[in-house]
């Protein structure tokens, strides 16, 4: 129906921002204030909006918080052959790739929970 299709592009083109920092100036972005960075709160705040599938594109500690909690499906990992020398370090898989994709000189490792 026509109410269904106008809910699916609602959807697809949503874009929310949870933060416990003050409120950004973005335009077109649900900012959300939560009490603290934790996987429970981004997820009750989120399924609590309808959205049950959400792409994590965090700083190191959130990715590594949803690592720790086991809230996670598959992850992309992008090696390249730049040597940074300092910086965050990037979270911790501990699996093995269940496949390697080359592009030029970096490898795009891809990781499931669940085999």
């Amino acid at each position: 129906t026509s109410s269904e299709e106008d809910s699916n592009k609602c959807t697809e083109n949503l874009r929310v921002l949870l933060s416990y920092i003050t409120k950004p100036l973005l335009k077109n972005i649900e900012w959300i204030k939560i009490p603290e960075t934790s996987t429970k709160y981004i997820l009750d705040e989120l399924y609590q909006r309808g959205i049950h599938s959400v792409m994590v594109e965090g700083g190191s500690r959130t990715l590594q918080y949803f690592i720790i909690d086991n809230v996670w499906d598959e992850a992309y990992v992008l090696v390249g052959d730049l040597h940074f020398g300092e910086g965050v370090k990037a979270p911790i898989l501990n699996r093995v790739p269940t496949h390697v994709h080359h592009f030029g000189t970096d490898q795009i490792y891809y990781f499931k929970r669940r085999t």
